[in-house]
């Protein structure tokens, strides 16, 4: 018998935002402002727009001779990126590199 849990995902994502700034000020004593994520080639990334994630772009991800067991190195492999801010701080500054 399968259950099925009403937004697993937002509720996964929602205990990682509580947990990783603890975990980070405790392994680095400094505090973990931003958590980004890669979603990969030909997926949307449905879960992190409905938990409110910010889209801020794509990448092509690691160059073909560091990616041996993730397929970045080519157009299909692109993969799109999402923030979330933590604490405090809920606004997400965009830099534009020129």
């Amino acid at each position: 018998m399968t259950t099925s849990i009403k937004n697993a995902g937002s509720q996964i994502l929602k205990q990682l935002r509580q947990k990783a700034p603890m975990a980070w000020k405790t392994k680095y004593n400094n505090d973990l402002t931003h958590i980004i994520t890669f979603v990969g080639a030909g997926k949307n990334g449905t879960v992190y727009l409905a938990d409110n994630w910010i889209r801020i772009g794509e990448t092509s991800g690691l160059p073909a001779h560091k990616s041996s067991s993730m397929k970045w190195d080519s157009k299909e492999g692109l993969k799109e990126k999402f923030v979330k801010p933590t604490g405090e701080n809920k606004k997400v500054i965009l830099i534009k590199r020129v």
